[in-house]
């Protein structure tokens, strides 16, 4: 059996500890726009593959790092003045995984703020230590579990867009002033 599972430059972010996944989407029915200029190829400086497509209400997206595939739903939001793209798996069958593990692997939501550009894109995750420390110090009230050491938000998609609203705008807030660059291929 095939399940959604982790893909593979996602899950090495979260390896990494450098995003924070959700349980919830970031985007709702109300928030979800779309632009022509996400679509096509790019590529990262790491020389991974990403192509987006558009599909219905939202984008399809093959990433290859490494001839290795992955494919995501990703979901174009727009909060005030800001877009985010909200990505969840879809499947990897390249990877030879047990299928007891499987059962094992929860899907999740991650999310980038994002700039488009014509010949770019700019992607900017949250960064998990910045939570950490709000939400170690109960500057912040946001629901939550700790798994394994880190953070999953298990907040309903109306509260984590008002936290996004609310922080996202905070330079802070990001791993890295420094965006991941996607250019045009």
């Amino acid at each position: 059996m095939k399940r959604a599972i982790w893909g593979i430059g996602i899950l090495s972010l979260l390896a990494s500890s450098s995003c924070i996944p959700t349980v919830h989407p970031l985007y709702s029915s109300d928030t979800l726009v779309e632009s022509q200029l996400l679509e096509g190829r790019f590529s990262d400086e790491d020389s991974a593959q990403w192509q987006f497509r558009k599909e219905l209400d939202h984008y399809y997206l093959v990433m290859n790092e490494h001839g290795k595939e992955a494919f995501f739903f990703v979901h174009l939001v727009q909060l005030d003045d800001y877009f985010y793209l909200d990505f969840f798996p879809d499947k990897v069958d390249a990877l030879e995984i047990n299928e007891f593990l499987l059962w094992h692997l929860l899907p999740v939501h991650l999310f980038a703020r994002v700039e488009i550009h014509e010949d770019k894109l700019d992607l900017y995750f949250f960064d998990p230590q910045w939570l950490r420390v709000l939400l170690d110090e109960r500057r912040i009230r946001i629901k939550h579990e700790q798994v394994m050491g880190n953070y999953l938000i298990t907040a309903s998609t109306e509260e984590l867009q008002k936290f996004v609203t609310k922080y996202g705008h905070l330079e802070e807030a990001y791993v890295e002033s420094e965006p991941i660059v996607l250019n045009r291929s």
